[in-house]
């Protein structure tokens, strides 16, 4: 299986979605991507996640763009809004979206700030395992 895993600016939640998806099928290949990507992966995905016990040390941003000619089986969209459009070469594939507010928009403190990228990571970790769960399920049904 190979997964595509998108959001706005690859810097957040697609981020920590590659760690939580690698970690579910370590057999699979998965790869995130930006509409635009950011410089650098935000600092607080990435203790959000080493604070669940994931690293996101060797990630960084990618574009979309630069995936081009890349086969994926499925694609998970963490874009904010679900009007995102894929571009054509994706549209036919197997999709799931979470449909999460970006915690890099995160008002308050830095404790605060903290608490938004930790509850978005719960959120993401959930979502990827009920997805995994029900891809699993689907794929047995059409092997009977």
């Amino acid at each position: 299986m190979n997964l595509l895993i998108i959001c706005e600016e690859n810097a957040s939640r697609s981020q920590m979605a590659q760690a939580v998806m690698e970690r579910l099928v370590p057999e699979a290949e998965i790869v995130s991507a930006g509409l635009k990507p950011a410089g650098s992966i935000h600092p607080l995905a990435i203790r959000a996640a080493f604070e669940a016990g994931y690293s996101l040390l060797g990630q960084r941003p990618k574009s979309l763009d630069s995936l081009a000619g890349q086969a994926f089986d499925m694609v998970l969209s963490l874009c904010e809004s679900p009007e995102v459009t894929l571009p054509v070469s994706l549209q036919n594939k197997v999709q799931f979206s979470l449909n999460l507010p970006d915690p890099a928009r995160a008002q308050g403190s830095l404790d605060q700030q903290t608490q938004s990228f930790c509850r978005c990571f719960e959120e993401i970790q959930l979502g990827c395992e009920l997805i995994f769960s029900r891809q699993v399920l689907a794929q047995r049904e059409c092997r009977v």
